[in-house]
């Protein structure tokens, strides 16, 4: 079974090896927006490791990514390594009694398995739109391979806390 999560957005300029030869061509290329909805595996590799009153997460998270409008993300493939800090907040400051502090890679791999986005990204507790506890964040896509040698892009991104994962 899956679990889901979202990346709300995931911002990328496709600027493949035919569009590099032709500069104006890249001049008139725009962003392409993506609303990714990621599916989680019911069995992920979470370690918690508990320092007094804090608690270090080290994670690995595996999914299917599922976007209807476009093909080309759906049913790709994502591997995500996480690491980051869980600790008391204070209610006054932030409204929640614990934050999460976490931050990763993620590797998108496409059907064909030879194409690739590497994506870096950082996330802390704050409030979901229904009001409840969730990680936003912000992600860079770093590198392409494949199809999406040259990709670029950045994003947004909101998960459940890890700890609703486990």
């Amino acid at each position: 079974m899956f679990k889901k999560f979202k990346i709300l957005y995931l911002i990328v300029i496709l600027l493949g090896n035919n569009l590099l030869n032709d500069v104006a061509a890249l001049e008139e290329q725009d962003f392409i927006d993506h609303k990714l909805d990621i599916f989680l595996a019911s069995k992920n590799d979470i370690k918690i490791k508990e320092i007094k009153d804090d608690q270090i997460i080290k994670a690995t998270l595996l999914g299917k990514i599922e976007s209807p409008k476009n093909a080309n993300f759906n049913n790709a493939e994502i591997e995500c390594d996480l690491i980051g800090r869980s600790y008391q907040g204070r209610s006054f400051s932030c409204g929640f009694s614990e934050v999460e502090d976490l931050n990763g890679f993620c590797k998108i791999t496409f059907k064909d398995k030879n194409s690739i986005i590497l994506i870096d990204w950082k996330c802390s507790t704050t409030a979901g739109l229904q009001g409840d506890a969730v990680c936003k964040g912000k992600l860079d896509v770093l590198k392409g391979f494949g199809d999406y040698a040259g990709v670029i892009g950045f994003g947004k991104l909101e998960m459940p806390l890890i700890k609703t994962i486990k």
